[in-house]
Formats: structure tokens, C-alpha cells, sequence
């Protein structure tokens, strides 16, 4: 089993990283230090008993088998990441390192090791669902990364609440990732009162390891950051049954397309 790991990553275009985890009777010491996100820097322990799964799924990304060096042979590359892997298994410590070359799986890597060092996929959504309402009928599209899932709902006039359509599909991942949204995209929103009189919608966003951040009060597409629109194009073809969703077929100042 895992003893030890030792990760290090230095960017010319995104900074230095590194992550030490040991593992000491029933505790695990985690020690981040991040240029990209130093509101994670310094050393958390935790209960060991918490990340036995977590310690386990070690072996199920085959580092052992990773060539000992991933190298470039381009010698004029400048802002090629260099990496290294250090890690102890059995009390023997083997070493994989690169510039610029990755492993075959080194997404399914950093995402292992994000879990107890939460300092990769900065800008990424997790999380997203964009409401729209007008008097007491609403609608509402959640997305979610984990589960690679869209669900639609509807709250009606009546108090009943339906969710009358749920899509797991890979393509729900990519339809994240081509999302743009950030906390300044927050601040430059002018959210108003969601009156019941008029149409509005309401956005919640939860970046990677972040707080969830509200909107609410939102008069149509040039209230969205800049690329919803291509979002939400994307995101219609996937749901092309759905046709009678007010989100994409009820809004007059239009989602649709700018006015």
C-alpha cells in the first residue's frame, strides 16, 4: 500500500505546485504549497481511517507502469511543464518524472490527487443550474460534473413539483468545460428583484472546490457572461426533444440570441 507521495509540478504559463502526503499511524499529513491557489498553502491532517478508499485507488492508476522519464525532444520549448512523481510503496521510493510529456492517464492522476489537494481545474464548474421564472411557474435546469447528468424541472401554479427529465450523457462534461464563469463575471452581473409580473431567471454557479455563487433577478442573455449563448445553443441540441422547455422557447429579450 501507499506510504508515501511526493508530487511536484513547475509551469512557465501556470506557476509551481506541490503536494507531499505520509501517512502516520492514524492520521495523514497533507502539505500543499501553490502559487495558483495559495488560500491552500501550508499542512492539514486528517483522520487516516477518512482516506483508506482514497489510499487504496492508488494502485488503480498503474503509476508503477509509467516509464521512469517522459521527455521532450523539442530542447526550445520554454513553458513545458516539469513534473515529477515520487512515492514510497513497501519502503522502496520510485521516481517518474517529465517536461512537457505526460502519462497516458495523468488526467485520472490529478484528479485522484485532487480530492485530498484540491489546488488542479482551477475555473472549473461542478456544479450549475439556471432557473427561469415568471408568477409562480418555474423552471429549472441543474448540471452536475459528478454525476455527468442534466435534470429538468418544473414548479407549477398548483405547488406540484416535477422533474420530468434527467440525461447522463459524457457530452454533459464538455458542456461544462466551454462554460466561462468566474467570481468578476459575478461582480460585473446587476441582479435585480425577480419580479413575478415579468419574466427573469436566476443562476447558481459552484466552482471547483469554491462557494456556490447566486444570482438572481437576471433579464435574459446579456446578463449571462459572454458565452451562454453558444452554451446554451449546445446545451438545446443535447436536450432537441425538450422543445417546449420556456428556458429555451420562452424568452422574449432571448437567450435565444442577442437582441
Amino acid at each position: 500500500m501507499l506510504q508515501a507521495l511526493d508530487f511536484e509540478i513547475n509551469s512557465y504559463l501556470e506557476g509551481h505546485a506541490s503536494v507531499s502526503v505520509t501517512f502516520a499511524g492514524d492520521e495523514v499529513h497533507v502539505v500543499i504549497h501553490s502559487t495558483a491557489r495559495p488560500a491552500h498553502n501550508g499542512r492539514t491532517i486528517y483522520p487516516a481511517n477518512l482516506w483508506m478508499a482514497w489510499r487504496r485507488r492508488f494502485t488503480s492508476l498503474h503509476i508503477a507502469q509509467w516509464h521512469p522519464e517522459y521527455m521532450t525532444t523539442n530542447l526550445t520549448v520554454r513553458d513545458g511543464a516539469r513534473w515529477s512523481v515520487q512515492y514510497q510503496m513497501d519502503d522502496v521510493w520510485h521516481t517518474r518524472r517529465g517536461v512537457t510529456r505526460l502519462p497516458h492517464n495523468w488526467l485520472a492522476f490529478l484528479r485522484w490527487l485532487d480530492v485530498i489537494a484540491p489546488i488542479f481545474f482551477i475555473g472549473e464548474v461542478d456544479d450549475l443550474t439556471l432557473g427561469y421564472r415568471q408568477g409562480f411557474h418555474v423552471e429549472k435546469m441543474h448540471i452536475t460534473r459528478p454525476n455527468r447528468s442534466i435534470v429538468l424541472t418544473r414548479d407549477l401554479p398548483s405547488g406540484e413539483h416535477t422533474s420530468f427529465l434527467t440525461v447522463r450523457h459524457p457530452a454533459v462534461l464538455d458542456l461544462l468545460d466551454d462554460v466561462s464563469f468566474t467570481a468578476a463575471d459575478a461582480k460585473c452581473m446587476t441582479p435585480g428583484v425577480l419580479a413575478k409580473t415579468k419574466p427573469g431567471y436566476f443562476l447558481t454557479v459552484t466552482m471547483h472546490h469554491q462557494e456556490p455563487l447566486a444570482i438572481q433577478g437576471l433579464q435574459g442573455i446579456a446578463s449571462l457572461p459572454g458565452n451562454w449563448d453558444d452554451f446554451l445553443d449546445d446545451l438545446q441540441d443535447l436536450l432537441a426533444s425538450e422543445n417546449d422547455f420556456s428556458l429555451f422557447t420562452d424568452r422574449p429579450d432571448s437567450i435565444v440570441g442577442r437582441a
